[in-house]
């Protein structure tokens, strides 16, 4: 894998650069000659090619796409609760392909609305070289080839603004969408506005997947396919804060370089019902997944004055441009004193996918540690996830694509983040409590999809939007009558900080008596657990002024098993301790325009204990 590492960078400095050294392919005299002879540009080969595209069709497109759903909005009785996306893609080239959207959302610390406008480009290892083979620029043996077929490299530049109002945000300035690659040129990156973030993320992905199987024995056979897979992600950002959410004076624009690291090996095995070779119908199978994941982070601030010092100094704006090509700053002693703080971090994720005909069943787990190295100290914390899911399928593709966990008719999605802090980066869960000065947060997320539309799957969607609040009740008259219908994706969200832990543990059994009772309906071993649980987590607290993390956690999973409902948890944590939010994504008949709803309920309760630190130390 590393040797195919190599070979992918080796070919990205030809897409982005003009001189390499290639070991593994040799370019042709012709194809130097013909680089050597044409005009010398700012931009790369790449983004020329997307440049030109852009203005020969996506400018058009934009537009248009952007008037039409303003003239739906204006005609579309539920326009006013209506808020789409911009989407736009084409292929350039067999091996380049570009992709536009803008998304406006509502920010849930304010008022405000969120403009993120994003530019992905793609391209395709493999289609690339046969091309640049076909042509006679390089030459590459046919084994040398097939080693490029599952490595890609993906470039995303995003730019994040603000608009007082949906309508706003959807008209303002498409520079910051179509031009957001020009921000990573030399020191443009000084001149975004107050409030607005610009990123610019580099994905490099390789895969290679081997297959074995079984004899038919009795009809039936077995199967087993497994693959070894690696990816990188960089990225750099910049963010111009609004004045009045400086730190001081160094706190005029910030910057955010990070390098994640992801390996991981998965292994899928199944049973087949195999009819005289004629047909084969997969009855069970698993997929089992690994992944390992390291990021690294370097945090940097500037003060107005710096700012004019990386604009007008020869050496401090060749040192950014090379950071925004991918340049650690650790490594470049003359940006030292911008940094603020560093991060590191780790995580081990598990993956178990079943499926049995037409119903599937996903588990995964995730313990993720993170170590800031701040000019306050050195801060640790950890993250645990649990995610679920089931899935249902038609007969056809139980019969036909059992294995494939993307051919489903329904999903439904339950995830849980729980952070805290600790006072050493190994610190062990069942080590770690909860004290009055813990720092700790939970989330939990329902995600509830379809492909298709049908009454009993509106019926559900009604049923999970009927306990948020400030859901309209026209929204829910919409898909009782059809004027919303599927393909749906609903996604609601519960945030809870520290404050709302500390009330729940505080709280006495006898007031919590009915909730539990709400939660278990009638379920004797739900009430059982809850009430056993709670109890020995309420003795803690009395008697030692503190509860083990691990209890919590697990009282928190059972709440979350047994609950229908995310009043249940406003009951718990009290209303003004929790945030519920969430987003409905839907169609309208007769309209190539999806619909797109947000939910917003309760006081903000920050984005878990990591994010909210991050913001702290900027």
């Amino acid at each position: 894998m590393k040797k195919m590492t190599l070979l992918l960078f080796c070919f990205l400095a030809t897409s982005f650069s003009h001189a390499y050294e290639f070991k593994h392919f040799q370019l042709t005299q012709s194809f130097k000659e013909k680089r050597k002879n044409e005009k010398h540009s700012e931009m790369s080969p790449v983004l020329e090619k997307v440049w030109d595209k852009l203005k020969d069709q996506g400018i058009k497109q934009l537009n248009r796409i952007t008037a039409d759903i303003i003239e739906f909005n204006q005609e579309f009785s539920l326009g006013e609760y209506n808020a789409p996306e911009v989407k736009w893609k084409s292929r350039i080239d067999s091996e380049l392909g570009v992709k536009i959207g803008r998304k406006v959302e509502p920010t849930l610390e304010s008022d405000h609305w969120l403009v993120q406008d994003r530019m992905e480009i793609t391209i395709s290892a493999g289609a690339l070289l046969a091309k640049m083979r076909d042509a006679g620029e390089i030459e590459i043996s046919k084994e040398t080839l097939k080693l490029f077929a599952g490595v890609k490299f993906i470039r995303l530049y995003s730019y994040d603004h603000f608009a007082d109002s949906y309508l706003n945000g959807l008209k303002s300035d498409f520079r910051k969408l179509l031009l957001s690659f020009n921000y990573f040129s030399k020191t443009n990156f000084t001149s975004i506005e107050q409030g607005d973030v610009i990123t610019k993320d580099d994905y490099f992905s390789a895969n290679a997947e081997f297959s074995v199987s079984t004899p038919s024995l009795y009809m039936m056979a077995g199967f087993g396919k497994g693959s070894i897979y690696f990816s990188k992600l960089a990225s750099v950002s910049y963010h111009r804060p609004l004045a009045e959410l400086r730190y001081g004076e160094l706190d005029a624009l910030r910057m955010h370089y990070n390098v994640t690291k992801l390996t991981g090996a998965g292994l899928q095995l199944g049973l087949q019902a195999d009819f005289y070779e004629l047909l084969n119908l997969t009855l069970l199978g698993a997929e089992y997944k690994v992944n390992y994941e390291k990021n690294s982070t370097t945090n940097m601030t500037f003060g107005e004055r710096d700012i004019i010092n990386i604009k007008t100094n020869y050496n401090l704006e060749a040192a950014f441009s090379k950071i925004n090509r991918g340049k650690d700053p650790r490594e470049l002693p003359i940006v030292d004193k911008y940094i603020t703080s560093t991060e590191e971090g780790y995580r081990v994720s598990e993956e178990l996918n079943m499926f049995a005909f037409m119903w599937g069943k996903y588990i995964g787990n995730s313990h993720g540690k993170f170590h800031f190295n701040t000019k306050g100290g050195d801060f640790y914390f950890h993250r645990y996830t649990k995610e679920s899911a089931k899935l249902s399928k038609s007969w056809w593709d139980g019969i036909f694509n059992a294995d494939n966990v993307n051919k489903y008719q329904t999903r439904s999605v339950e995830n849980i983040a729980f952070e805290y802090d600790v006072a050493q980066l190994d610190q062990s869960f069942e080590d770690s409590v909860l004290t009055g000065d813990s720092v700790v947060s939970f989330r939990l997320t329902k995600q509830y999809k379809t492909k298709k539309d049908k009454d009993k799957y509106r019926e559900k969607t009604i049923r999970m939007l009927q306990n948020i609040e400030n859901v309209d009740s026209k929204i829910l008259d919409g898909l009782h009558g059809e004027l919303i219908k599927g393909p749906l994706t609903l996604d609601l969200n519960a945030q809870v900080n520290s404050r709302g832990i500390t009330h729940l543990l505080h709280s006495s059994l006898q007031s919590l008596n009915p909730i539990f009772e709400n939660i278990c309906d009638k379920s004797s071993q739900c009430l059982e657990t809850l009430t056993e649980s709670f109890t020995h987590l309420s003795h803690q607290m009395a008697t030692q002024g503190s509860v083990k993390l691990s209890e919590v956690y697990e009282f928190m999973k059972t709440v979350t098993r047994y609950s229908r409902s995310f009043s249940d948890f406003q009951d718990l944590f009290a209303d003004i301790n929790i945030q519920l939010y969430g987003s409905l994504v839907a169609h309208v008949p007769d309209s190539e325009i999806p619909f797109k709803t947000f939910f917003k309920s309760g006081h903000s309760q920050g984005q878990g204990v990591i994010k909210d630190f991050v913001k702290n130390i900027e």
